[in-house]
């Protein structure tokens, strides 16, 4: 090959392993967005981004996105393992009609953190965003210190298509749901694909005050729920505080507090189990606890049960060891 030639084929080259040397070095385990920032930034801590759509394909997977100030930073699709972090902002991510806050789409081995942030769907304007959270896919999600609030259709829709694990901690999750609209609610986590196992929840330390129904573990799901508190905000019609419904659906529930639901505080049904312990299931309206077409609400005997209307019998007594 002429000397030209063989320059020309290593300058190409030369030139490829460069732009490949300047993408990966423009993604960082680290970014940031602030109010004052903008996408065309570097999303560093001295020249942030404006949005977190324009921090996040700047940030590396598996690294974390984080907040210099309290700011409207927009809805993201997370597609890659990730952590987004409003520290001590109290970062506000408001959506319009139509619109999940946080949409995951994440990879079978990924893993997703949302911290600190405070979800605002504005319900009450008539045009509410859609879901808080809408998890379609990923190995876990960690919801820690979080606030959700005012969303149409559910605060947390958890549905991967494959088995995955999902953690509430310390949080709040308040007025979601449609007044009198059954399917949308504070929670709901389910999945259709049994072969692969069931999904794992967790729920701790956290206030749930939903619009229409409180936490729904659907088929394929286990839930452990602690020292939460379920109630309902508004008046109208609604669903229970607390329901478990379908194949290998199962909840347990320790030290908490299911009061003022409207249509009733716990409920099991179509073989779905509720497994109840040093709890307060008070002062819900139309039934206090059901057990119907095969569910089981069970009982450790060492709960309070008061001032319900309508059915409020255990379906059983489970022995404590």
């Amino acid at each position: 090959m002429p000397q030209r030639g063989l320059f020309l084929m290593f300058f190409g080259i030369a030139l490829c392993f460069c732009a490949m040397t300047s993408a990966a070095q423009a993604q960082a385990t680290r970014t940031w967005v602030g109010s004052a920032g903008d996408d065309a930034n570097p999303c560093s801590r001295t020249l942030p981004c404006k949005t977190f759509s324009g921090a996040i394909s700047k940030t590396l997977a598996g690294g974390e996105i984080d907040t210099i100030d309290p700011s409207a930073y927009g809805a993201l699709t997370i597609t890659k393992a990730l952590t987004v972090d409003g520290g001590g902002a109290l970062v506000t991510a408001v959506v319009a009609s139509g619109f999940n806050a946080f949409t995951i789409n994440a990879g079978p081995n990924d893993r997703v953190v949302l911290r600190n942030i405070t979800m605002n769907g504005v319900n009450q304007t008539g045009a509410p965003g859609t879901n808080g959270i809408q998890f379609n896919s990923g190995a876990s999600l960690a919801v820690e210190h979080c606030v959700i609030e005012g969303f149409g259709t559910y605060g947390i829709n958890f549905q991967p298509a494959v088995r995955a694990h999902l953690t509430v901690s310390d949080s709040i999750l308040v007025g979601n749901g449609s007044f009198g609209t059954t399917g949308t609610g504070a929670l709901v986590a389910s999945t259709t694909a049994s072969t692969s196992g069931v999904n794992r929840v967790g729920i701790v330390s956290t206030v749930i005050d939903h619009g229409t129904s409180g936490i729904t573990a659907g088929q394929n799901t286990k839930m452990e729920i602690d020292r939460v508190t379920v109630g309902r905000t508004g008046l109208g019609g609604g669903d229970y505080g607390v329901t478990a419904t379908g194949t290998n659906a199962e909840v347990s529930i320790d030290d908490s507090t299911i009061s003022g639901n409207n249509f009733g505080g716990l409920h099991a049904s179509n073989t779905a189990k509720m497994y109840v312990a040093n709890s307060s299931i008070t002062y819900n309206n139309t039934n206090g606890i059901v057990s119907d077409t095969g569910g089981q609400v069970l009982s450790y005997g060492n709960n309070r049960v008061a001032g319900n209307t309508g059915s409020s019998t255990f379906f059983g007594t489970v022995p404590l060891q």
